[in-house]
Formats: structure tokens, sequence, C-alpha cells
């Protein structure tokens, strides 16, 4: 039997409603619409193509693919926030729901394995932002054996550029309909643009945009950069203080820290990535400073760790994998579902997702 096509659809960028609050909640019947009028079906076809795209990639590049990380694991799977974790009860143990499958991925690439990725789900207890941020979303991650900064960098945007060229290419229609800009998607050439950390302060400051040298960048400061830039581009080399402590220093300046992030036109970051600290003795003095930061244990007090030696203990197997010699490599994470929104210019997130998840969303 034909699949009926529902007539006058809601627009998946309308299927919200607002609260008496004034707080944006979504459509409670959602669910209905998943499968079933053609701005959905659009939706889940051009997802599709995004996530065949990326297989291709990495595929046809002789990536190792990893099955997906475990959901669960310990204080290990968290970004630099960990405000962010969502704990649970695991046989009477504390445990985690996983922020980045990336130090997992680490203990791939150690022998003869060098270039592995993983399509993981990602769970972070976000509260602020619903319109740019999810609960729980897609993450594309990889780790690459003697790949320094700007080869990871050239990674991302040859597979950037593949996702959108292929979508462009074999899903106009639904493009079209679900409010696409193609000239967004195929209107640039690489290598991409790059900026350091400093200069985009500097440039900022220039416009009297409020940021100071050593802040992180903020949603609004990334979009004012890309009206600037007009199409995907580079910011790299950011201050130690504001990142992840596994990250290699800069030989240029020990202050700063090979990481870049990947930032689109009228949205922002959509891939983080770095060098890793390979050496042991050198991840093993970063980690204690790390661990000495009261604003980073103030947040973890509320997960039961008090002090750093706790912290360090929860990360003694990641520095064990450098104990018989690491080697020197890079990493990303591409945020699947921001993409997508990009990829469709939609106004949100949610509009991304069939089934999308925050903090006043689970059902069904």
């Amino acid at each position: 039997m034909a699949m009926e096509i529902v007539e006058n659809p809601i627009t998946i960028t309308t299927t919200e409603e607002i609260a008496p609050n004034g707080v944006k909640v979504l459509n409670e019947e959602r669910h209905l619409l998943v499968g079933k009028t053609p701005d959905f079906i659009a939706l889940t076809k051009v997802k599709a193509q995004m996530l065949r795209s990326v297989t291709e990639f990495f595929n046809g590049g002789d990536w190792l693919q990893i099955a997906p990380i475990p959901a669960i694991s310990t204080l290990t799977g968290a970004c630099e926030d960990f405000n962010t974790l969502f704990m649970l009860d695991y046989f009477g143990r504390q445990a985690f729901l996983i922020q980045t499958g990336q130090q997992h991925l680490e203990t791939f690439i150690r022998g003869p394995i060098e270039k592995v990725y993983a399509i993981n789900q990602s769970y972070r207890s976000e509260t602020k932002l619903p319109e740019r941020r999810l609960a729980a979303f897609t993450l594309v991650e990889c780790e690459a054996a003697y790949y320094d900064l700007h080869a990871i960098q050239t990674v991302q945007e040859q597979l950037l550029y593949k996702i959108c060229n292929d979508v462009a290419a074999n899903c106009p229609a639904d493009l079209k309909l679900l409010g696409a800009d193609m000239e967004r998607l195929i209107g640039w050439d690489l290598p991409l643009p790059r900026i350091s950390y400093t200069d985009a302060v500097q440039t900022l400051q220039a416009e009297n945009w409020p940021i100071q040298w050593g802040e992180d960048l903020k949603g609004e400061h990334e979009r004012r950069l890309g009206i600037m830039f007009g199409k995907p581009f580079f910011v790299e080399k950011y201050p130690g203080k504001i990142k992840f402590f596994n990250m290699h220093d800069d030989p240029e300046n020990p202050e700063m820290v090979l990481s870049s992030d990947l930032l689109v036109p009228g949205l922002g970051e959509i891939v983080g990535s770095s060098e890793r600290e390979h050496d042991y003795d050198e991840l093993k003095r970063k980690l204690y400073d790390f661990t000495q930061d009261e604003k980073r244990l103030g947040k973890i007090g509320r997960i039961g760790i008090t002090n750093g030696d706790e912290l360090r203990r929860s990360y003694q197997w990641y520095l064990d994998l450098r104990k018989d010699g690491g080697v020197p490599h890079a990493g990303f994470g591409l945020g699947f579902e921001r993409l997508v929104q990009w990829v469709c210019n939609f106004d949100t997130i949610w509009a991304a997702c069939e089934f999308p998840r925050n903090f006043n969303y689970l059902a069904p």
C-alpha cells in the first residue's frame, strides 16, 4: 500500500508553541508528524544522506569504524564542563552518561591501527539555550595517529565539503522544501580560512564587542565572526586555561594549546578538535594543574568529588595509555544535529531532530 502523505503539514520550524511563562516548548504531537508529513520525510532523507556521506568519507580514506562507545562510563566520559554530566546509579556505583567517546577512541591507535572513527550518542545535562543545545545528540568522532592540528583540520574541511556537496546533489527537492540555502552549501571552496583565537578576539574588540582575551567565545561572538567570513572557517590556538587538560601546547606559545573550532556562518561551532598530549609526564602535569582549578572542583562537588586527588584517580586509566610511550595524535568531534540545523537553515536545533531531547521534552 502506498504511503499516505498528509496535506498542509505543520512546518518543522514551527512545531513549537509558547508556554504561559514565555518559554518555548515542543509540540506534544510531534510523533504523529514523523514519517508522515512531507517536511519530516524530507528531514529524515536529508539526515540519511548526510550520515551516508560521513561513512563514505571515512571508509574511503581507510579509517576503521569503531562500534559506538558504551553510553555509560566513569567520569572520563566528560568534556570540559562537568556541570553538564548526567549521573546515574550503576548497580550501586556512581556512573555517568557519556559526553564524548574521545578518550576511549584513543585506546585504539596505540599500535598498528592508526585511524579510527565512531558515530556516538552524546548526553549532556543542558539547561540553557534550548534553541541551540540538546540533552542527547549524535557525535561523529575520530582519532588519528601521527596527525597534527593542520592535518586534522584538513580532514574536517574535506568531510564538511563532501557532506554539503553530496546532500545538495542528491536531495535538492528535500532541501528546498525545508528552506535550505543552496549557496550556503556549495558556494565555497577549500581550503577554509583560519584565524587565531587572539586575532578573533582583537577583531571583535575592534568592533566594540564585549570580550576579553582569555574568555571563551560565545555564540554571539561566533555568529559575528561568521558574518565577516561568509563561509565556514576555523578559529585555532585557544588559551590552555579554557580548554581540556589533554590538549598539546603550542610550541610557539605555551599559554596556548593546539586546538581549533570549525565554525559556520549564522550558527557558530559545529566541530571541536585538537592535538592530544601524548607524553606521559606532561599529561600527568597537565592533569594535576587541571585538578587544582577551584572553579572546576566547585562544579564536580555536586557529583561527590571534593578534591583533586579523587579527580586524578578517575583519569588514571587514561594516563596509563601513555606509559609505554604514546604516539602523537589528533582528533575531533562533530555535532551532527547542529550541522543538520545549518544545512537546512533551521532557526532552532529542535527542528533538526525527529525526537529531540532537552530539559523539558522527553517523550516519546
